[in-house]
């Protein structure tokens, strides 16, 4: 009995300090983790229902332009089928401006992209197609801006229609034009700097018989001729007519001619001449540079036979030639021609660059291209 009682007292004797310790540390941790772990929970459900409350602002954002584009989509076949039923030729016309503003946005999103290219990028060199994409972005701005709000407007076709079908060449981009539009205005574009021609081939006329140089004299003598018999320069003639368009205050610098030459040039390169004189120069030397250094692009890049239609006709349109009056193997011939001769042209040769546009071009027609009148080094 009394071993029992002393191992029964024994089990039941307190515990030590040390075990007393060790016991409270496993409570404390216990505490510890159910603390934790009812603070992971909580910021679980939290983070549940932020995403939840995320997911049903998004999932309603998505069902409102959801059914924003099902209600143009459905105001636009509405449309559509109205002016097929009553107007054909309008919806014939609409679909041009459809095609037209979407071209613009396409060019406004590549610019938006050249454009941060080049910021962050300062080695960022562009290329033949982006630079047009520019250059169209800019020619093109001061008609889009207004344009394109009345377009988005319900019922703004009809707004603008009686403007833009009785003065399509001064209210809309080329994007809008319809092929028929854009053989003619084109055409009428290099009429009005067709007559314009006259008035610098008079000039260089004037200067092959009063100059007091010989030598630009004789350059001017056999230039001259060629292009009054109806014929046109060879590229060698054009290279020595070259340095005479370099030579500070030279009869062919433009910095010193007068107002009616400045105002021939400005159709010549399609520059508005309704500006005083020192913005014009400025003016054609910097749209003479930009097709320098197009054609080095081209050159370059050797796109010049990847070119399609379109782009051909306005590049020969840029470089004095109405290439929508030619075929497609004319208009190649011709500017591989003009790239030859630029090549090794630099920004210094804007004022010849200007001259060449108008004697290579005046007289050339298919006939010309038939007869293969250029040089056999193009």
């Amino acid at each position: 009995m009394l071993c029992g009682i002393q191992v029964q007292r024994s089990i039941f004797r307190p515990l030590t300090l040390h075990k007393r310790l060790s016991c409270r540390n496993v409570e404390n941790c216990a505490v510890s983790y159910t603390r934790k772990k009812k603070q992971t929970f909580s910021q679980n459900v939290s983070i549940s229902v932020l995403h939840t409350r995320t997911f049903s602002v998004t999932n309603r954002v998505q069902q409102q332009n959801n059914s924003l584009t099902k209600w143009i989509s459905k105001l636009k076949k509405n449309v559509d089928d109205t002016l097929e039923q009553y107007a054909p030729a309008m919806k014939q016309y609409f679909d041009y401006l459809s095609n037209g503003m979407q071209q613009e946005w396409k060019n406004s999103k590549a610019y938006w992209k050249i454009w941060k290219k080049e910021r962050n990028d300062v080695t960022f060199k562009k290329s033949y197609r982006e630079e047009m994409v520019v250059y169209n972005v800019h020619r093109n701005a001061i008609k889009v801006a207004p344009l394109l709000p009345i377009l988005v407007m319900p019922l703004g076709f009809f707004i603008v229609f009686v403007p833009i079908y009785l003065f399509p060449r001064y209210i809309l981009p080329q994007s809008f034009w319809t092929g028929k539009q854009r053989r003619q205005i084109l055409s009428a574009i290099h009429n009005d700097r067709s007559i314009e021609y006259g008035i610098i081939v008079h000039h260089l006329n004037y200067h092959k018989l009063n100059n007091e140089d010989y030598q630009l004299k004789m350059v001017l003598k056999d230039i001259c001729k060629t292009v009054s018999d109806g014929q046109i320069p060879s590229n060698k003639d054009m290279v020595a007519l070259r340095p005479f368009c370099r030579q500070p205050g030279g009869a062919l610098n433009g910095d010193q001619m007068v107002y009616l030459l400045l105002r021939a040039f400005c159709y010549t390169i399609m520059v508005s001449p309704l500006q005083p004189p020192s913005w014009i120069r400025h003016r054609l030397r910097s749209n003479a540079q930009l097709v320098l250094r197009l054609d080095r692009l081209l050159n370059r890049s050797k796109l010049v036979e990847q070119l399609s239609h379109e782009e051909l006709v306005y590049a020969c349109l840029m470089r004095g030639l109405n290439g929508a009056q030619l075929s497609h193997q004319a208009m190649l011939y011709w500017l591989r021609n003009w790239i030859s001769l630029t090549t090794t042209c630099d920004d210094g040769d804007t004022w010849f660059v200007l001259h060449a546009m108008v004697l290579l071009s005046m007289n050339y027609s298919e006939l010309k291209y038939k007869r293969k009148v250029f040089d056999s080094s193009v």
